[in-house]
């Protein structure tokens, strides 16, 4: 599968995914969202490079909330490693 389309792919999965923990369109102009990275294990990785690798994920999620990204207040922390790697996001109306 070319790029965009695994892009494409991993947006629609993390829509699906936010639909499924119960979450439907926010009523707020902005958003805080805590994001945590649970690497897969204990190597080093840098903070930009793990928020740029779920840039399309984080748009899948904003396609269901209805707030666009650009009024996002993002808060990013570093969990424990939990194989095979987990990303947690918490959303706070602001």
């Amino acid at each position: 599968m070319a790029v965009a389309g695994t892009k494409k792919k991993y947006r629609a999965d993390c829509a699906w995914s936010t639909i499924a923990c119960g979450v439907r369109r926010i009523e707020a102009t902005a958003l805080r969202v805590r994001i945590t990275f649970h690497p897969p294990d204990r190597r080093h990785r840098d903070t930009d490079n793990m928020l740029a690798s779920i840039k399309a994920g984080l748009d899948g999620v904003a396609d269901v909330i209805g707030i666009d990204d650009s009024r996002w207040e993002l808060v990013l922390s570093r969990g424990a490693p939990k194989a095979p790697g987990r990303i947690e996001l918490t959303l706070e109306p602001l």
